[in-house]
């Protein structure tokens, strides 16, 4: 189920360069359910007004509001910026000497180096 769809360059199933995964979409009043076994590219659709979309979409928002219901709020951002900034002192060193000069070799791989 798709709550949001591309803003493909016209003509193309495709972004300029990168698809921003908020930026370069639209978001969608009715969400677009296909049928991957019959359908595997997501070309059609299946009419929203049939009964086969209906319960499947009652069935993915059920999740979605137990999984939401489920996360805890005190919990940090794992993306935060803090989180996703590069640590070189968590970085595996198996020398005897600190990062960045340590250096770990494996007798079974030869230095390629």
């Amino acid at each position: 189920m798709h709550f949001a769809w591309p803003n493909w360059v016209n003509g193309s199933e495709g972004c300029n360069f990168m698809c921003g995964c908020y930026r370069d979409v639209t978001w969608l009043t009715l969400p677009l359910l296909f049928d991957i076994a019959n359908d595997p590219m997501e070309q059609i659709p299946i009419n929203t007004s049939t009964k086969l979309y209906t319960d499947v979409k009652v069935n993915i928002q059920t999740a979605i509001d137990q999984h939401k219901a489920s996360i805890d709020k005190n919990i940090e951002n794992q993306l935060s910026l803090s989180n996703v900034l590069w640590k070189p002192w968590l970085q595996p060193c198996c020398g005897t000497l600190p990062f960045p000069f340590c250096h770990c070799s494996d007798p079974q791989y030869p230095r390629l180096y």
